[in-house]
C-alpha cells in the first residue's frame, strides 16, 4: 500500500483489512510511506504498528511513480508470501472473511493452472 498525504484515509484502509478478515495473522500489509511524507505518515504508522508482526512501514527516499512503488512494494512482499494483493489507500476493504476467499482461489489456481 503505498501512501502520500492520506494517513487517515490509509488507516481506515488497514483497519478495514483486519475488522474483513477471517484470520488476522492470514497476511501481511506493506505500506511504503513517499519521501515527503515521512515526517507524518511514517513516524506515525511506524509507530502505531511497531508491535504489529504483520505490519511493515517502509520509506521511500525518492520521488517515484505510482508504478515504480507498487514494484518496490512487490519486492519486499514476496520476500513474505506467494500472493500479493496491490491496495491503494484510499480503498476499503468490504467483503467479509476476504482473506480466505483469495487463499481458496490461489490454491484452486495451483492445482488447476490457466492455460
Amino acid at each position: 500500500m503505498p501512501t502520500r498525504g492520506r494517513l487517515n484515509q490509509a488507516l481506515d484502509a488497514i483497519n478495514s483489512l483486519f475488522d474483513r478478515a477471517l484470520k488476522r495473522t492470514s497476511f501481511n500489509i506493506h505500506i511504503l510511506c513517499d519521501h515527503d511524507d515521512e515526517k507524518r505518515s511514517f513516524d506515525y504508522l511506524s509507530n502505531k504498528f511497531k508491535r504489529n508482526q504483520s505490519v511493515f512501514v517502509y520509506k521511500n527516499f525518492k520521488k517515484a511513480t505510482m508504478g515504480e512503488l507498487l514494484k518496490r512494494l512487490c519486492r519486499k512482499a514476496l520476500t513474505f508470501s506467494e500472493v500479493i494483493f496491490p491496495m491503494p489507500d484510499d480503498y476499503l476493504m468490504e467483503t467479509n472473511a476476504w482473506d480466505q476467499i483469495i487463499l481458496e482461489e490461489f490454491l484452486a489456481e495451483k492445482k488447476h493452472p490457466i492455460s
